[in-house]
């Protein structure tokens, strides 16, 4: 287990809000994967083989990085330290002449890449094996060999390690116990959004998993597909009573309300804004006229907008 620093003993965890991975957290990274290649964690599918044919003696590289690429095109190999670039200083000696370079300052991935890293950390995560020694040292060779018949070790040590770097620089991600690497919403939103309801509508509870489910992912793609979701279970709950939307939509209102009539009137706003934006916006229509989401927050702002309602929703449903 790993011991809390005395930063946030002192001032309590940094909050998960960072979606990129900078140079420096990479190369946090980069030393943990080959604190996983000295202990021969990687062996097993990657292995480099005794001369003698006595059995596996330690890691090749060339054969990690061939499948790395492959699997992963986006990632740069061979794995290994990044400098953060930084723009010459030629403020003494004037201009610099033409034909000299000048990196651009960055310390920070863009989101593709951020999403090859955590691609890295799962591929790395899913070849992991606990590595023993087998008999003595092989004296000719000066190696020993090595034997795999369990992984839960190294595959737990590695998911706290990657997880505590994360947790240390506030790097919205963590690793699960399959080894996934899951997005950390804002923590009002996570105490929230749930999985598996429990309606008698098993389509609706299914959209909603879904939504759940994808609105977790790194990638634009898989949260505005989770945004689609919960837009497509907004407009199925709805129809819960019968299948005509006025009157079931009107049915849920007065069961929410519970008799409350202005707090009636202010659902009703709400689901009739929320139908609009649904309308105009490219979530569930994707007409030229409808306006692109680009952007991943104006995601989340929707989603956690349209969710506030839909877990109302939910909680009379399934009573």
């Amino acid at each position: 287990m790993t011991m809390a620093l005395f930063s946030d003993r002192e001032f309590g965890k940094k909050p998960a809000t960072n979606e990129q991975i900078e140079i420096s957290v990479w190369n946090g990274i980069v030393s943990i994967y080959e604190s996983y290649v000295a202990n021969h964690s990687l062996d097993k599918d990657f292995p480099e083989q005794c001369q003698d044919g006595r059995g596996i003696i330690g890691f090749d590289p060339y054969k990690f990085n061939h499948l790395l690429k492959a699997t992963i095109p986006e990632i740069e190999t061979p794995i290994s330290i990044k400098r953060a670039e930084v723009k010459p200083d030629y403020s003494d000696w004037g201009e610099p002449a033409p034909d000299v370079t000048q990196p651009k300052p960055s310390n920070e991935t863009d989101l593709t890449e951020t999403i090859a890293i955590l691609d890295f950390l799962e591929f790395c995560y899913q070849h992991l094996y606990d590595a023993k020694s087998v008999g003595d040292l092989h004296d000719y060779f000066q190696h020993y060999h090595y034997s795999f018949s369990t992984r839960e070790i190294a595959q737990a040590k590695f998911r706290t390690d990657v997880n505590y770097l994360f947790q240390r620089n506030g790097i919205a991600y963590e690793m699960n116990t399959n080894g996934e690497v899951q997005r950390l919403l804002p923590e009002e939103m996570q105490n929230i959004i749930k999985k598996n309801y429990k309606t008698n509508d098993a389509d609706l509870n299914d959209l909603l998993n879904q939504a759940a489910e994808q609105i977790h992912m790194p990638a634009l793609s898989d949260r505005k597909h989770g945004l689609e979701r919960l837009w497509d279970a907004f407009e199925r709950a709805k129809t819960y009573y019968s299948a005509n939307k006025k009157i079931s939509a009107q049915q849920l209102v007065n069961e929410i309300s519970a008799g409350n009539q202005p707090f009636a009137d202010l659902l009703t706003l709400e689901a009739g804004q929320l139908t609009t934006i649904g309308n105009q916006f490219q979530i569930r229509h994707f007409e030229t006229d409808k306006i692109p989401l680009t952007n991943i927050q104006h995601i989340d702002y929707l989603f956690f907008r349209g969710y506030a309602l839909i877990n109302l929703m939910m909680k009379t449903l399934e009573k």
